[in-house]
C-alpha cells in the first residue's frame, strides 16, 4: 500500500454543513491507488519498463513501480524506453536522462 512521504498527508478539513447541498461530488481516484509524483529534488532512476497517459499524466512504469510524470514528457520518455533513466524533479522541472554506467 502506498505511503505518503513524510510532511504530504492529506489534511483534513471541517465541513461547513449549511453548505452541504452546494457541494458537487467529483469522481477522484484515492491517493492510495494512484502512482506517486516525485517531490523536489527526488530522483526515479531504474530501468524504464513502459509509459502510458492516464487522467492528464504520462505514467513511467519502472523495474522498483511506477510514477506520475507530467503528460508533456512523454515523447522523451517514449525514446526511452528499455534503458536505465533517471527522472530528476528540481525546481519545479522535470529532467529525464538515460544512465550511462561509468560516466
Amino acid at each position: 500500500m502506498f505511503q505518503h512521504p513524510a510532511g504530504t498527508e492529506p489534511r483534513r478539513q471541517p465541513i461547513d454543513k449549511a453548505s452541504m447541498d452546494s457541494i458537487d461530488v467529483l469522481k477522484y481516484k484515492p491517493s492510495h491507488e494512484a502512482p506517486p509524483r516525485l517531490q523536489e529534488l527526488e530522483e526515479a532512476r531504474d530501468q524504464l519498463l513502459r509509459i502510458f497517459l492516464k487522467d492528464g499524466f504520462c505514467i513511467a512504469v519502472f523495474r522498483f513501480g511506477a510514477v506520475a510524470l507530467p503528460e508533456e514528457t512523454e515523447g522523451q520518455l517514449r525514446e526511452l524506453i528499455g534503458k536505465e533513466v533517471g527522472c530528476l524533479r528540481l525546481d519545479g522541472r522535470y529532467y529525464l536522462r538515460e544512465v550511462v554506467a561509468g560516466a
